[in-house]
């Protein structure tokens, strides 16, 4: 079940904004735009992870928060919290489609598996893909 973001749901995402926020600025000495140009930055610290000492899984989600903005600046998605067997999550909603991203579990995951991570190509498929579905609905 979709429903929309709580003055909560709005409080964690934003702490998580100004986490990745620290970390980009302590590597790269920029601040997170919320546009295009912030997948360099992010993926600068995923590249980096390690060597600032260990990430969590909360970075990591908090990261893909910000993975997340970037897709929604970009397309008409936006964010909307999912209920669901897994628990609550912050998701991304292409319009008033069925078309859903969870961007918060999209870079964790690929952590998980020891797979590379590159956000630029992440993106791209993953606004492709969404495009074509949504297409189908609109």
């Amino acid at each position: 079940m979709l429903s929309e973001l709580t003055p909560e749901d709005l409080v964690d995402m934003d702490q998580c904004r100004a986490r990745v926020g620290d970390m980009v600025k302590s590597r790269t000495f920029l601040s997170l735009k919320r546009t295009p140009s912030d997948l360099r930055l992010l993926q600068k610290v995923i590249d980096e992870r390690g060597r600032h000492g260990p990430m969590s899984r909360r970075d990591y989600r908090c990261m893909g928060v910000c993975f997340g903005d970037v897709l929604a600046s970009v397309s008409p998605l936006r964010w909307v919290m999912v209920n669901d067997e897994h628990g609550r999550d912050p998701t991304l909603r292409w319009n008033d489609t069925s078309v859903q991203i969870n961007a918060t579990w999209m870079i964790l995951k690929r952590i998980m598996a020891d797979e590379p991570v590159d956000l630029a190509a992440l993106a791209a498929q993953t606004l492709r893909v969404a495009r074509e579905r949504a297409a189908l609905e609109e």
